[in-house]
């Protein structure tokens, strides 16, 4: 298998969707699909 991942913070869908606009290998369909998932972060202490 093969892949690339992108882990990224906007503050709205709708300025992720206006990146995804702009983003080179979105716009010339170098990737053969996007997924796009919420996740939580979490940072551990002691």
């Amino acid at each position: 298998m093969k892949g690339s991942v992108l882990i990224l913070d906007f503050p709205s869908r709708a300025e992720l969707d206006t990146y995804l606009a702009a983003e080179p290998y979105a716009v010339e369909h170098v990737w053969e699909k996007i997924e796009v998932e919420t996740m939580n972060v979490v940072i551990g202490g002691k």
